[in-house]
């Protein structure tokens, strides 16, 4: 039926908001628009499906960002700053979802929040509050549209990011407080912004497990476009083999 690759993407989760006072699931087009317009066919997960069928059934996983935070007492801290806002029935779900593919092969795209499960679930920690722990930080929640770039980012020469780019640095958007603070096992940093806050982080054995800080969905530079379209590519490599086994 579906002849493009399948990813799959969790949806956010809301308890209410202006849509509506009951519970709901909520994204924004542009991640599915991402995906669309690199080749992929995107499919937007609920927290009611098994974690196991979804493994067997899609070609790549794509965990967006959102307006929440993941516990701190996943890399054992407490909370210390009274900006952490928690989901945690988006982030129980994602968590199990992330853990069935940790010893596969399937592509994973984490976005924002997504990028920094990546680091946490591979026993890395997080900065809680950028302002709180970086001197000087530049501004990572950025007041000027999301859809334009705010800062540099250079890229770690060697990297799959590197490789897929072509650049040593290049402009994102930029709406974040948090980051990844401590790599996590068998987890590099594959690029920094300015003020030396991690942008991106890769597995180091993974054919593409990549996780980055900004927003490329919004397809505001070149590289974007690129991280998505390699990220497609490996989808349909890994769809070939799942397939076929």
């Amino acid at each position: 039926m579906f002849k493009r690759p399948k990813v799959a993407i969790t949806s956010d989760y809301l308890e209410k908001s202006e849509y509506s006072a009951f519970p709901h699931f909520i994204l924004r087009e542009n991640y599915l628009e991402a995906v669309y317009k690199s080749g992929g066919e995107p499919f937007l997960l609920n927290y009611f499906l098994n974690p196991d069928d979804i493994f067997k059934e899609f070609d790549a996983i794509l965990i967006p960002g959102g307006n929440f935070d993941i516990s701190p007492e996943f890399y054992g801290e407490a909370v210390k700053s009274d900006t952490v806002s928690l989901n945690s029935k988006r982030t129980d779900f994602e968590s199990k979802l992330l853990k069935n593919v940790m010893n596969s092969k399937m592509p994973v795209l984490g976005i924002c929040g997504g990028e920094q499960l990546i680091n946490v679930l591979y026993s890395g920690t997080l900065i809680q509050h950028i302002p709180d722990e970086i001197e000087n930080c530049l501004e990572h929640e950025q007041k000027t549209p999301k859809n334009e770039p705010s800062h540099e980012v250079k890229v770690v020469e060697g990297t799959k990011l590197h490789q897929i780019t072509g650049k040593t640095s290049f402009m994102v958007n930029s709406t974040h407080h948090q980051a990844v603070k401590n790599v996590g096992q068998n987890i590099i940093a594959s690029s920094y912004a300015p003020d030396g806050v991690i942008e991106s982080i890769e597995h180091t054995s993974h054919p593409f497990m990549i996780g980055v800080e900004w927003h490329p969905e919004y397809l505001t530079t070149d590289e974007d476009k690129k991280i998505f379209d390699h990220f497609i590519q490996e989808a349909e490599k890994y769809g070939k083999t799942r397939k076929n086994s």
